[in-house]
């Protein structure tokens, strides 16, 4: 009988013990901006408290002014629009292409063509509804899929908007040759523990504007660095995390717990890492760690092997449901597959039975931002937003995962489906 995780962490417990040891100064930080910088071929990066710190800091360097507009796709993790709000900017919400569940490119066209004018004294994009300039895009890529980020940067040019790229979910990713977070004027990463560069916690901010990034790093060296118990909490959390999707304690312990959460309708694990948007998110304004740093350096070396296998199980996976044309696959050009997102109706009972045949699965944590009830304001119909949200699925497709294990799933994925 099959037990798959739906995720499981990327570092071993070696990568986390040689982090610590043995200690090699203060210089753990900057060695690690550097090469990232250096990786994705930028001028300057920057480590930053988290994905939405980085955003947070980019946005506020800006110098824009109070209710200037932002614009993003409608699915997103709330905190995205949240930190708009919290500048004092509008959020302005445009639908998604269901087939990269990124912002639709010709439905920003028609926004920017129908509901916007330029202003003859500045030069710049108004929204004619509200009289209020659009100033940036934030582009996102979700699950490992590229936007049509060349497009969004044409677009941005022509209209002098400053486009900000939202890779946590898309590290190492090439359009064209070119990386992801090198096509705008900023971008910002996130170092999760289930991201493809886990560092543990924290984040990173990259741009061609050194100034910019001297700027982040000024600020950024003003905050506390976390204390000793929370340096333990960390490695704690990320070691419990191991074990728990391990060989040993998933099958006996772990998922036997999730099938009996799963029996009275809650999903303990989403439950446990979800943030609730009514209270808001976790605001931790800590420096990263030179621990913290040294692990993602050890990431950052295996990141295009990790990001390949990923590509080679995304393949496999589309190459097995591929007979089924009903099934939805998700598109497979410049792909790295963070995710493999299904849109299923019966979401939940579909989940509890691949739960019964050995396979654990997530509905993952983005919602339809321009229907949330924090963000009532800036309401707006996103039609294909509001289906993911509803219908979401993802799949296991995480590099440990064996081929044959693959092919199993593809094949309950296909037995279930048909039903």
């Amino acid at each position: 009988m099959y037990a798959i995780p739906r995720f499981k962490p990327s570092f071993t417990f070696r990568d986390i013990f040689k982090s610590f040891w043995p200690p090699e100064g203060n210089n753990g930080v900057p060695k690690f901006e550097r090469a990232f910088g250096d990786y994705l071929g930028v001028k300057g990066a920057v480590c930053v408290p988290s994905g939405r710190g980085g955003l947070f800091l980019i946005l506020k360097n800006l110098k824009l002014a109070p209710g200037d507009e932002i614009i993003l796709p409608s699915f997103t993790f709330y905190a995205v629009p949240q930190v708009v709000v919290r500048l004092g900017l509008r959020p302005v919400f445009v639908d998604i292409d269901p087939r990269n569940y990124n912002i639709d490119i010709q439905k920003l066209k028609e926004f920017i063509k129908k509901r916007c004018k330029i202003n003859s004294k500045t030069g710049q994009l108004v929204n004619r509804l509200t009289g209020k300039s659009i100033r940036v895009i934030i582009a996102t890529h979700l699950f490992g899929l590229p936007s049509r980020i060349e497009a969004i940067c044409d677009l941005a040019k022509k209209h002098r908007i400053k486009v900000i790229e939202d890779c946590a979910q898309a590290c190492g990713v090439e359009v064209g040759g070119q990386k992801l977070g090198t096509f705008g004027y900023a971008s910002f990463f996130t170092l999760g523990t289930t991201k493809n560069l886990p560092a543990l916690g924290g984040g990173l901010v990259a741009s061609n504007d050194q100034k910019l990034i001297e700027r982040i790093r000024k600020e950024v060296n003003k905050y506390p660095l976390p204390k000793g118990i929370e340096k333990l909490r960390l490695v704690l959390e990320a070691i419990i995390m191991k074990l728990a999707t391990g060989t040993i304690l998933f099958p006996w312990l772990t998922f036997p717990l999730i099938k009996a959460f799963g029996l009275l309708g809650k999903d303990v694990v989403r439950d446990l890492f979800r943030e609730n948007p009514k209270r808001g998110g976790k605001r931790r304004k800590k420096r990263m760690t030179n621990f913290q740093a040294r692990l993602g350096l050890k990431q950052l070396a295996k990141l295009d092997n990790s990001n390949e296998t990923r590509k080679r199980n995304g393949g496999l996976l589309i190459q097995e449901l591929a007979e089924r044309e009903s099934i939805p696959v998700p598109q497979q050009k410049d792909n790295i597959f963070i995710s493999f997102p299904l849109l299923v109706k019966e979401r939940e009972q579909f989940r509890k039975r691949l739960r019964q045949r050995g396979i654990d699965t997530s509905r993952g944590y983005m919602n339809d931002c321009s229907n949330l009830s924090i963000f009532n304001k800036f309401k707006t119909s996103s039609p294909n937003a509001e289906r993911a949200e509803r219908e979401i699925v993802h799949i296991p497709i995480y590099p440990a995962l064996s081929p044959k294990e693959l092919r199993y799933i593809s094949r309950v994925i296909k037995d279930e489906m048909e039903e």
